[in-house]
């Protein structure tokens, strides 16, 4: 029900849901109102990006510490959506791969004839043409809008602590801490690719300076 013709059929007072996924008088006056079926298009892109990572160590008795700088990479994807298939510049757009820079420090140690792990880090990650989905709700099903979009730019900064604790033949505690600030730097959407009376409410949902989804500043187990 949420794909095009799900929609359309909403508010239509012939729809009989027993027997019509859209409605039949639904259905022949959404191809008639498209000149036929919109949603077909076809897509040839490629996509070429480098990964690597570069890293020293140095070890001190028991203690391990490093340095690294890595690159790493998503592929570009297509961004046509159910809930849009309707329109055709809607269909072939794509999203730009999405690359990220991360440099980070810390150490690795052992301790009690190697049954005690301690062993922290801290870290800059910087995004570019940050990948995720997002969902405009105004309230009303005609207006719901979703695509998978670029971020521009994003980063986070955050530190992480374990310990890992061998007790006796039996006996073993785990614990882990994790501190997390994430951040939104270049919030600017590339919106053309939809409806001109969407763009400004879709854009206005990403704001600089905010943090990014799925994110918590502290993580922890036990």
């Amino acid at each position: 029900p949420l794909g095009t013709f799900g929609w359309y059929s909403l508010g239509n007072p012939d729809f009989d849901v027993f027997q019509d996924y859209a409605g039949i008088t639904e259905l022949n006056n959404f191809v008639k109102a498209n000149n036929g079926y919109a949603g077909t298009a076809e897509i040839d892109e490629t996509f070429s990006e480098w990964g690597g990572k570069l890293s020293v160590d140095y070890q001190l008795n028991n203690i391990l510490l490093y340095l690294s700088v890595s690159n790493g990479f998503k592929m570009g994807a297509v961004k046509s959506n159910p809930t849009t298939l309707t329109f055709h510049k809607q269909l072939n757009n794509i999203v730009k791969p999405e690359t990220l820079i991360t440099y980070e420090a810390g150490w690795k140690s052992q301790f009690i004839n190697d049954r005690l792990r301690l062993n922290g880090a801290v870290f800059k990650n910087t995004w570019h043409d940050y990948q995720f989905f997002l969902v405009y709700n105004p309230g009303r099903p005609a207006g719901l809008f979703a695509s998978l979009v670029n971020l521009p730019e994003a980063k986070s900064i955050g530190a992480e602590f374990e310990l890992d604790w061998l007790i006796g033949n039996d006996r073993r505690a785990k614990f882990g801490l994790g501190w997390l600030n994430t951040e939104v730097i270049n919030a600017q959407l590339d919106v053309s690719a939809i409806a001109l009376a969407q763009q400004a409410s879709f854009q206005e949902q990403v704001v600089k300076g905010n943090k990014l989804t799925n994110a918590p500043e502290w993580s922890y187990n036990l």
